[in-house]
């Protein structure tokens, strides 16, 4: 299970960073939160539709309101606002830079809260990866001098990473798909105002050939991202699951080199390394940590599945 979540979790990545080469010629076209709510609401509706499909209970709960609902406006109307403004104020390094924060955030308040206790050396690994993706994002472009803009562009690196250890403090969901729907409908609500209403005229560009193929792939990695996270936290854990956003920037550049032939510098690659290495270092430190399962002879099966015969 663990292997197979990791293997769909790269995959994620990868189609996420194949998303933001295609975003780059959609976005010429049609304005970024218009693009990205209509991703987002689509998905939404297609889940709710799968739900309904299976005649399984749509209407959520007071759990889902708590588990999908609030966390999806707090990570799409708080998150991606303070990320538009801010790339309003401050310039784009600066932006990147602090909104590929959201895995560090997720490991303070993991420990701070007490979710998890990372070994020292997953913790290590972790930081070494952070440090391969400023350098990564340094290596692009410059810093700009630090304004409002990066205290406003803060807000998103904060909303995402406490949403992680939120929904893992929170645990098994009664339903993670209505859950996964709700979350997207709930995203894709909190988008809908400055996406759709301060962008009406631009929705007949959603049809244009430069922007089907973003949306379209958007829609597709809309369906099964959330369920996919949610799954992964439930399993993995926060921290982890979150790391995984470390490798979206070195990605996304090879997939820009591959597709559009955009020049890949070798500091650029080295910090993609130093990336993956810390990725790797961390997550053997914590197979290193875990338990093994013990079973009890002859029959094979771990022991927290044996019945209880004291209780």
């Amino acid at each position: 299970m663990r292997l197979a979540l990791i293997a769909a979790l790269l995959g994620l990545q990868l189609a996420l960073a194949l998303l933001g080469v295609l975003n780059k010629d959609a976005v010429t076209v049609v304005p970024p939160l218009t693009l990205e709510a209509t991703r987002r609401v689509a998905a939404g509706l297609l889940l709710v539709v799968l739900i309904a499909a299976r005649r399984s209970r749509l209407r959520p709960s007071r759990q889902d309101l708590v588990d999908a609902v609030l966390p999806g406006i707090l990570g799409f109307g708080f998150g991606r606002a303070c990320v538009m403004v801010g790339l309003s104020l401050t310039s784009p390094t600066n932006v990147a830079l602090i909104d590929s924060g959201a895995p560090a955030v997720a490991l303070l308040l993991a420990v701070v809260v007490g979710v998890e206790r990372p070994p020292r050396f997953a913790v290590i690994g972790s930081l070494v990866a952070l440090a391969g993706v400023v350098g990564f994002v340094l290596v692009g472009s410059g810093l700009g001098a630090p304004n409002l803009g990066d205290v406003i562009t803060l807000g998103s690196p904060l909303a995402w990473g406490g949403i992680y250890v939120y929904l893992a403090r929170r645990g098994e969901p009664g339903s993670l798909l209505r859950r996964t729907a709700w979350f997207s409908v709930a995203g894709g609500a909190a988008l809908a105002v400055p996406g759709f209403a301060l962008n009406a005229s631009a929705l007949p560009l959603l049809l244009d050939g430069r922007v089907l193929p973003a949306l379209g792939l958007g829609i597709i990695i809309g369906l099964v991202e959330n369920w996919l996270t949610f799954r992964a936290i439930l399993v993995l854990g926060a921290v982890q699951t979150a790391e995984f956003e470390y490798l979206v920037p070195a990605l996304t550049a090879g997939a820009a080199f591959v597709l559009l032939g955009l020049p890949v510098m070798g500091a650029q690659i080295a910090a993609g390394l130093i990336i993956v290495l810390g990725l790797l270092a961390a997550g053997r430190a914590r197979a290193s940590a875990r338990p093994p399962e013990r079973t009890f002879a002859g029959d094979g099966l771990p022991l927290a599945a044996q019945p209880c015969v004291v209780c």
